[in-house]
């Protein structure tokens, strides 16, 4: 390996919010109003949100996880229910199923594009599926048509975890708008942030409050205030969040055209590496780059892990976020001792990269020429 790079001064990120005077305008604002918790700029980002994902509804709540939680207990799923969702994602998509006293059912992955693979979701179909979850990873939607084919079918229920694809679109139509409930979340390294946040997407009215009630304690919305008629949560948003996602909203479309010129240039370079694979954009979709993540091949004649460990030493961030959630340890002892091995060798090889709007092309340079002298 060579030891010819040299370190830089400065850090590259892994990922950075993009944050200027307008969201700084728009916090002094509700600041200044004295009207901090959940209040008329949750009301208006929701409008704003729903209509920018083309679904008649959003509701807002406190985080990506509660977004998935909310949906799957409005929908009445519980103790006796399987929920199918693919190993390879965030632990919060398994985590909110079995918040419910549902079972998650795991399922392989697309060994090219890291999502869900509709062939394992039929194979993995019982009497007691109710509701299938696909995750839309680093921000590329999964194969939704055979999915919602499926679902139809077996009169099943689709909520999608959307945490990594705003504004990511499928044959036309955007994340978030075509299953039965979109999730997204609003961590401080997505799209669109609000520092922590989530935000649930539907056509369903009902569905929409049911949301709403159970955000706020089980609250009814209707007759006196106070009246509670479900157990609910405390999964509010608050009016500083939303204030800040709003104007984060209105420059989306900027922030995806930033990343995705960023992408595609880091992919230009790399593709010139021996056993450096980049991310592919399937055909019919668009990827939103929420994260970038390389695979690194046998060819590359070095592991991910020392690639990963000589890029940190650059003071390049480079990571690995996830582990397949059937080999997390808090799932082991309940998990039958399967294995998925399209998930389990993506796991070993894939790492993410830094990139984010205000990446300059000379990181993307040094990242790229990082990568090289690592291999050397």
């Amino acid at each position: 390996m060579s030891r010819s790079m040299r370190r830089r001064d400065k850090a590259i990120p892994i990922a950075m919010p993009w944050i200027g005077k307008d969201e700084f305008q728009a916090i002094k604002r509700v600041l200044l109003s004295r009207w901090l918790g959940q209040g008329p700029e949750v009301e208006n980002f929701e409008r704003s949100f729903a209509n920018y994902i083309g679904t008649k509804l959003a509701v807002a709540v406190s985080s990506g996880t509660a977004a998935l939680h909310s949906a799957l207990s409005a929908h009445d799923i519980g103790p006796g229910d399987e929920v199918i969702l693919p190993t390879f994602t965030h632990i919060a998509t398994a985590n909110a199923v079995l918040y419910t006293g549902a079972k998650p059912i795991f399922v392989d992955i697309d060994p090219y594009t890291y999502n869900i693979d509709p062939i394992f979701v039929k194979k993995a179909l019982t009497r007691r599926t109710k509701a299938i979850i696909p995750v839309h990873y680093a921000g590329q939607p999964a194969e939704m048509n055979q999915i919602m084919e499926f679902a139809t079918e077996c009169g099943l229920i689709v909520i999608e975890d959307a945490a990594e694809a705003h504004g990511a679109m499928y044959k036309g139509k955007k994340a978030g708008s075509i299953g039965d409930a979109g999730c997204f979340s609003f961590a401080w390294n997505k799209n669109l942030t609000t520092g922590e946040g989530g935000m649930v997407t539907t056509n369903d009215e009902y569905l929409a409050r049911v949301v709403k009630s159970l955000r706020n304690h089980g609250e009814a919305g209707t007759g006196p205030r106070g009246l509670h008629t479900r157990l609910g949560f405390n999964y509010k948003m608050t009016d500083i969040q939303a204030a800040l996602g709003s104007v984060q909203l209105k420059k989306l479309e900027r922030t995806i055209a930033r990343r995705v010129a960023k992408a595609r240039r880091m992919s230009t370079k790399l593709r010139k590496i021996k056993g450096i694979v980049p991310p592919m954009e399937s055909s019919n979709v668009r990827h939103v780059y929420s994260m970038y993540t390389i695979r690194v091949s046998k060819e590359a004649g070095i592991s991910r892990d020392a690639l990963m460990k000589y890029l940190n030493r650059q003071g390049i961030d480079s990571r690995v976020y996830f582990t397949p959630v059937h080999l997390q340890p808090a799932f082991r002892a309940s998990c039958p001792a399967e294995s998925f091995p399209f998930a389990e060798k993506a796991a070993k090889e894939v790492l993410t990269l830094p990139l984010y709007p205000e990446l300059k092309a000379g990181d993307i340079d040094f990242i790229t020429r990082s990568i090289r002298a690592a291999l050397k």
